[in-house]
């Protein structure tokens, strides 16, 4: 795709999960949606996780892997059908935070997976208290996280060590919780975080308030530097790539069209076979033709 395409592309409407791609994925289960138990929709391009899912095979998911895609926010309204299900992989995607209700009709979930999103300090306390609402969840993956430091947040880069007091806060506001990104939680490591906890959430609150204010400051001044490209659906051919929720989303705009043109051309390119009527009819016309020569 040329530089020229891709910043006069309109935004893109958000892709979320179909009927048709769960059916597509739907194989192993002989097709049918109403029984599954698990749900593979890793590497779709999704920017969200629609109503869909839930409302047809919600009640019997077990295992469902949603990694490497985009989608933004964990709704409520979107996963309060999941009552059956145990293991939610999110990881690699665009999420800031746990929102309010996401967990709560998820009376089964053991095992919740957010490894390289992008919850921060900001949204931290928020996200940890929708997860002490979920009295079923043993392990948790927050690796990756701008707030467990270990990669570069790309445009928030003075923060990106993370906060050292992250594992420790959530160890202690997660009592049931038995291990934290793949390390298991000891009684004396849950005791030590229980003893800091009244200093480490001041700590979290005045990291969560700075957060706050440089993303107001970088907000600023991508709105009057005149950026066009943050703005496009692309990543033009000379923008510094960077990690955050926009680079990503910008690549994934563009995996996406450039799937759907290739699943155009090979439509294009398929030849159409002819259906039982349409043989008819062309056999029909075949022999008027030759009673027409006869007479």
């Amino acid at each position: 795709m040329t530089s020229q395409h891709r910043h006069s592309s309109p935004p893109k409407p958000s892709r979320f999960i179909t009927l048709e791609l769960i059916r597509k994925r739907s194989e192993h289960n002989a097709g049918l949606v109403s029984t599954l138990e698990e749900l593979a929709l890793h590497q779709e391009e999704l920017q969200s996780i629609g109503a869909i899912l839930g409302r047809t095979c919600g009640k019997t998911l077990k295992i469902l892997l949603l990694q490497n895609n985009v989608i933004e926010r964990m709704i409520a309204s979107e996963l309060k059908f999941f009552k059956s299900l145990e293991y939610l992989n999110l990881a690699l995607n665009n999420i800031h935070c746990i929102e309010r209700g996401s967990l709560s009709g998820m009376e089964c979930l053991r095992k919740l997976d957010l490894t390289l999103n992008f919850i921060d300090t900001d949204s931290l306390e928020a996200s940890v208290d929708e997860l002490g609402r979920c009295q079923s969840l043993q392990e948790l993956f927050l690796i990756g996280n701008p707030c467990t430091g270990s990669l570069d947040s790309g445009s928030l880069s003075k923060q990106s060590q993370g906060w050292s007091g992250c594992r420790a806060y959530v160890v202690a506001q997660l009592p049931n919780l038995e291990s934290l990104d793949g390390q298991e939680i000891k009684r004396s490591e849950r005791i030590t975080a229980l003893q800091q906890l009244p200093v480490l959430a001041t700590q979290l609150r005045e990291l969560a308030q700075k957060r706050g204010q440089e993303r107001q400051h970088l907000h600023q001044d991508q709105d009057g530097g005149g950026n066009n490209d943050f703005e496009s659906s692309y990543i033009s051919d000379d923008a510094k790539t960077q990690h955050n929720p926009e680079t990503r989303t910008k690549i994934s705009n563009e995996v996406h069209d450039q799937k759907m043109a290739k699943d155009k051309q090979a439509s294009e390119n398929t030849v159409k076979h002819k259906g039982e009527k349409e043989w008819e009819e062309e056999h029909k016309d075949t022999v008027e033709k030759a009673r027409g020569l006869e007479e």
